[in-house]
Formats: C-alpha cells, sequence, structure tokens
C-alpha cells in the first residue's frame, strides 16, 4: 500500500473566514496530528483547496468564497504547507476535474488516500 494524505479546504474561507464554522475550527488539532503523522512516516500531504475566479459555477450555490488570491483561499495559518507539498487550487466541487491532482497521485505511485479536512464527502467527487 502506497497512501497519501488529502487535506481538503482547510482554508481561511472555511475555518475563521466568510464560510468559517466551529466544526471546522474544531477539527484543526486532529488535522494538524494527522498532518504531522504523515510527514513523520514520509507519508506525501497533498492540499486541495477551493482557488475561485469569478465565473466558476460554484459561487452561485455559495457565494464569493476561497477566492483566487485573496487571504480567505489561502490554507489555515495552522496547517500551513510545507515547501514540498503540493497545493492543488481547485475551481469545483471536484479535486480532479481540471487539476493535476491525479497526476500527483501517479506520479507518487499512490493506491490509497486518506481524506481529511472540511466537506471531504464532496470535495473530492
Amino acid at each position: 500500500m502506497k497512501a497519501a494524505v488529502l487535506v481538503l479546504d482547510m482554508i481561511v474561507d472555511f475555518t475563521t473566514g466568510r464560510l468559517g464554522t466551529a466544526a471546522a475550527r474544531t477539527i484543526r488539532p486532529a488535522v494538524r496530528r494527522i498532518i504531522a503523522e504523515a510527514r513523520r512516516r514520509r507519508v506525501p500531504v497533498i492540499y486541495c483547496q477551493d482557488s475561485h475566479d469569478p465565473a466558476d459555477p460554484e459561487l452561485r450555490v455559495w457565494g464569493r468564497h476561497g477566492m483566487a488570491g485573496t487571504a480567505g483561499a489561502k490554507t489555515d495559518p495552522q496547517l500551513k504547507p510545507h515547501p514540498n507539498e503540493p497545493v492543488v487550487p481547485k475551481h469545483t466541487f471536484d479535486g480532479f476535474t481540471g487539476t493535476n491532482l491525479e497526476d500527483l497521485l501517479r506520479q507518487r505511485q499512490v493506491d490509497t488516500v486518506i481524506l481529511t479536512g472540511v466537506c471531504t464527502d464532496i470535495c473530492v467527487q
């Protein structure tokens, strides 16, 4: 088994920003522990996070959030990626559509993903 940890949408807008929730803030310590353990075991950590432009259709449902280039689209400061950890910007719920996520997983020969973060049920449709 070759695993990778996907950290999903742990961005400022979902923790302390526009759509921030107590639930998202509450899970930060657990997500931080998962990331630390993955790093300790040399398991790849990949961040997938909303990075919308004004034309993204998802905004019609949820309103403006995770806008590319804004503070709200940045990784929550408590969970910052290391320089060698990829951040995959996504424009839809699906972390695979229009991104390089599949390529990153294949390059690392990943056959098992460990999902953590917010909205894990939809963020990698």
